[in-house]
């Protein structure tokens, strides 16, 4: 189980634990891989920071919804297929239940918004 201390192990004077690398884009990561830590999110939690993310590992790839109520800074989402091929990206507007879909998705990244700018479809991520 996550613990969800957000991004523990990626403190700047510790070894980062987990880590997604998409393009020039490196962040440490925490991972959400049961429904209730994906639904939790990061509802309630402080704003990531560059260099910081939330990856949401999904058991089977189909179409995922996000949404970004009770999150209080704008986020990037970054949805990759099973191969680890990004297939979509958008950014998120703080505390908005409106649900925004993409698929293929199996695993989706969360940042920091605007940390995703410079990515594009059809690029491949090393992933935990």
């Amino acid at each position: 189980m996550v613990g969800w201390t957000l991004l523990s192990g990626c403190a700047a004077e510790t070894e980062c634990v987990r880590e997604v690398a998409v393009g020039e884009l490196s962040v440490c990561v925490d991972v959400a891989l049961s429904a209730d830590e994906r639904r939790r999110g990061l509802r309630g939690r402080e704003p990531l920071e560059h260099g910081e993310g939330l990856l949401l590992r999904f058991p089977v790839e189909g179409e995922v919804c996000l949404v970004n109520d009770g999150v209080t800074a704008p986020v990037d989402a970054v949805f990759f297929d099973d191969r680890g091929v990004v297939t979509a990206l958008m950014t998120l507007p703080e505390n908005d239940a409106t649900a925004r879909c993409a698929m293929p998705a199996r695993d989706v990244l969360e940042l920091k918004g605007g940390a995703a700018d410079g990515l594009v479809v059809g690029m491949v991520g090393i992933l935990p």
